[in-house]
């Protein structure tokens, strides 16, 4: 007997692939290499559609350049409030979760977590880098090119590696010796 998906648009293609990688994550063991790994997937993930928008862009739109300080444009104030905003959301988003970590039981939970405040937090700063690139492609102004650039070199800057994590959740010594040990099932 064939086995089908629950929902029909998944019986073929990326999203078939994708929906048995989420029945398969629920079978395999937490390890710190995994959780490293599946952070960086999606870091990369995020990354990726901004830089394949920026390709659509400059290839499909052929805005052109230009560079003008237009004042009357709503997007030359609306494009820094929304960096504004969304680097302070995420950051604070990350640190009450990181907060609230300490109160947590265990390295798993504490690694979900801020697996969830990390993703947020990406997604704020990924929020701002695409109204700069909207705003370029309907002005042609490179001032937002060139803010979406800032903010995908900021973005850059929260590669998740294994130091940061341990830095910033600031664990105990049998969570931080288990956190280094790869291969631990936690």
């Amino acid at each position: 007997m064939v086995r089908l998906s629950p929902v029909p648009l998944l019986e073929s293609g990326f999203f078939y692939y994708f929906w048995l990688i989420m029945e398969n994550q629920n079978q395999r063991k937490l390890t710190p290499k995994l959780f490293i790994t599946t952070l960086t997937i999606l870091f990369t993930g995020i990354l990726f559609g901004v830089l394949i928008f920026v390709v659509v862009i400059l290839t499909q739109f052929r805005p052109g350049f230009v560079l003008v300080f237009d004042t009357s444009n709503p997007f030359f104030f609306v494009v820094p409030l929304a960096y504004l905003g969304g680097v302070f959301m995420g950051k604070t988003i990350l640190n009450k979760k990181i907060a609230g970590i300490q109160q947590l039981n265990g390295l798993k939970a504490k690694l979900l977590s801020f697996q969830t405040g990390y993703v947020l937090s990406l997604a704020l700063i990924e929020m701002p880098v695409f109204v700069a690139l909207v705003a370029y492609m309907l002005t042609s102004d490179v001032y937002y090119l060139f803010m979406a650039g800032l903010g995908i070199l900021y973005l850059l800057t929260l590669f998740p590696t294994k130091e940061k994590i341990k830095y910033l959740l600031n664990l105990p010594g049998n969570e931080a010796s288990q956190f280094e040990d790869a291969d631990a099932e936690l």
